[in-house]
């Protein structure tokens, strides 16, 4: 990479002193990192380091090789760094990760605790905090829910951001056309392109289709007309297959030290061709919006962008289409964006959002969540789709088929082909849906607690009382509900004899705790004032037990009830002639009540 180092800017470094050499190779290597040029930006601040213990250098060092995914190297230089004071605590942060992906999550952990509690605001410190806690499940949650599969068709560049078209794959590679045939390696940088596969079921029988086990064509360019001498990748498609929307980087470079930015075009499908593409209106030359995706009614498009108001780095963004119309761009909210990024949104047909996040808990890099708008148009919060679909790697850009059984994301852990690779998978599972309800006003219940026995899992009811989640087939699990001022409830569901994507309805009533509470005083009849030490007698008329009491000072009495019995209640004392006594009853009620039971004495006359 120091080839890239221009002859006459070393040739002066040589005939100059070293404080200005030094200077020149350190505005060289910045250079670099601006174009994001990383492997010669670390070429240029080895040798400034050669000679020179430079901080700066060190911490572009380290996230040089952070971009460049050299994690083991990137660690090395954090840990130099981090040992200093008056560093940016995003170091913290990016060290903090880099040790998640080493698989060293107890040190991680200590470095995202010394972040949170030095940018206490910035949510990716509590999440990451967690995220060490949380790993034992997120590896184990999901282990059996999904069979991943290889396909043959990924090169040794990148390949990612699958989508279904026309009985096959479009997708996103910076691979030359041949490549897919040849397997050799190159070193020449590729333009990313969108390149179109045709697919054939293997399996005759109907029933086993939804495993996607396809016989898989040739990769070819998708199209020449969406294909630009720019970078063009991420497609989505209309539900009738007329429309495209991809994104393209930037033809205009931005103010931001002349960056190239991401926008999204669309283009219609017009005979065997595609129309001219078109920049959708919200799109912005300094700032980024990427990676599209439609909803399943085509009313609204998903998508990631930078542009200012966000939380972070990438937020999603939603925005709505009403003919030719596109309304305004609304952020997802809090739930959902993080100060990291949010990208590759996906939906599946029943309108669930899929989408990557280095932000939220998870294994490391960018990993898949999944997550709902609620009734008020909210969006709930997410939940890590776990192993083996993540790894402490970047997991990205799942789709799913029609029937939600199978599909395809991208992954560049190791033991690919490539830089990112695709993989597909096949979901052993039914699709349950939880509705909680009161027993008694068949109300739904919002924010109760379903815990799932099977994965250890907690998952809170929405607006509506529902949730929506995963079981393996051929199991049974316990799910016990529980929500403040209710009893709990605890149903077992089995999904035997079911097939993939089936739906499965269970409602759960859960039965409001009914406090009965009878209270009173003991008064002298004459004076007003208070017994003390009379005797209180409840005596239960459903099992005619009793209980006896005396009242303390203040005469103030109180027994709790049960519910549908009725007590008979007397209140004597050897001072006084006469026993007060009366009746209660809690049969048919169905709120809670206390009962105010107070009683007047007569004192026996004296002498």
């Amino acid at each position: 990479m120091i080839k890239k180092i221009g002859f006459c800017v070393l040739l002066a470094i040589v005939f100059v002193p070293n404080v200005k050499a030094q200077t020149i190779l350190m505005r060289l290597a910045q250079s670099y990192m601006d174009k994001q040029e990383y492997e010669a930006a670390i070429e240029v601040y080895q040798k400034v380091l050669e000679k020179d213990d430079e901080l700066e250098a060190k911490i572009n060092m380290a996230e040089a090789y952070r971009r460049i995914h050299d994690f083991k190297s990137a660690e090395h230089w954090y840990l130099q760094i981090a040992q200093e004071t008056n560093i940016d605590p995003i170091n913290y942060l990016h060290y903090a990760q880099t040790l998640q992906r080493n698989g060293k999550c107890a040190i991680a952990k200590r470095w995202f605790e010394r972040y949170a509690e030095t940018v206490p605001d910035d949510s990716r410190g509590q999440y990451l905090t967690r995220a060490c806690d949380y790993q034992q499940q997120l590896l184990t949650k999901n282990k059996d829910l999904y069979q991943l599969q290889r396909v043959w068709f990924n090169s040794v560049m990148d390949d990612f951001s699958p989508i279904f078209y026309q009985g096959g794959l479009v997708f996103t590679s910076n691979a030359y056309e041949e490549l897919f045939e040849k397997r050799v390696s190159t070193g020449d940088i590729q333009f990313l392109r969108l390149f179109y596969l045709q697919m054939a079921s293997s399996d005759k029988d109907s029933a086993l289709i939804a495993t996607c086990n396809y016989v898989y064509g040739q990769p070819k360019i998708f199209d020449s007309q969406i294909n630009s001498k720019y970078h063009d990748a991420t497609a989505t498609f209309s539900a009738n297959e007329q429309e495209i929307f991809f994104t393209r980087s930037g033809i205009e470079p931005s103010t931001n030290k002349g960056t190239q930015t991401l926008q999204i075009f669309f283009a219609k499908k017009i005979n065997d061709g595609w129309s001219e593409p078109l920049l959708l209106p919200f799109n912005g030359i300094n700032y980024s919006v990427a990676h599209p995706t439609l909803s399943p009614k085509g009313d609204y498009l998903f998508f990631s962008s930078n542009m200012p108001g966000g939380y972070g780095g990438m937020d999603l963004y939603k925005v709505e289409r009403v003919g030719t119309r596109w309304g305004q761009p609304l952020n997802l909210g809090r739930a959902v964006n993080t100060e990291g990024n949010e990208l590759f949104p996906s939906c599946d047909n029943k309108g669930r959002l899929f989408f990557a996040s280095d932000g939220h808990i998870g294994l490391g890099g960018l990993d898949i969540l999944i997550t709902e708008e609620q009734e008020d148009g909210r969006w709930g919060l997410p939940d890590n789709l776990g192993y083996p679909i993540n790894s402490t790697d970047d997991d990205f850009g799942i789709i799913f088929n029609n029937e939600g059984t199978c599909g395809y994301f991208a992954s560049n852990r190791e033991g690919g082909k490539g830089g990112d690779d695709i993989y597909g998978f096949v979901k052993q599972a039914a699709t349950l849906q939880i509705s909680v309800y009161d027993s008694r006003t068949k109300q739904p219940l919002s924010a109760a607690t379903v815990e799932d026995t099977c994965t250890s899992t907690a998952y809170s009811t929405n607006a509506m009382g529902k949730v929506t989640k995963d079981i393996l087939l051929n199991t049974c699990c316990s799910f016990i509900t529980t929500l403040e001022n209710y009893e709990a409830e605890t149903v077992e569901v089995c999904s035997d004899n079911l097939t993939p994507g089936a739906s499965l309805n269970i409602d759960i009533f859960l039965k409001k705790q009914l406090q009965f509470t009878l209270t009173g005083i003991a008064f002298d009849e004459y004076t007003g004032l208070p017994v003390n030490e009379a005797k209180i007698t409840l005596k239960s008329m459903c099992d005619n037990n009793t209980i006896t009491d005396q009242t303390p000072p203040g005469g103030r009495y109180t027994f709790n009830l049960n519910e549908n019995c009725c007590y008979e209640v007397s209140i004597s004392h050897p001072n006084y002639t006469n026993a007060v006594v009366s009746h209660h009853c809690t049969k048919g009620l169905l709120n809670s009540e206390t009962f105010l039971a107070n009683a007047y004495l007569k004192p026996k006359k004296r002498g």
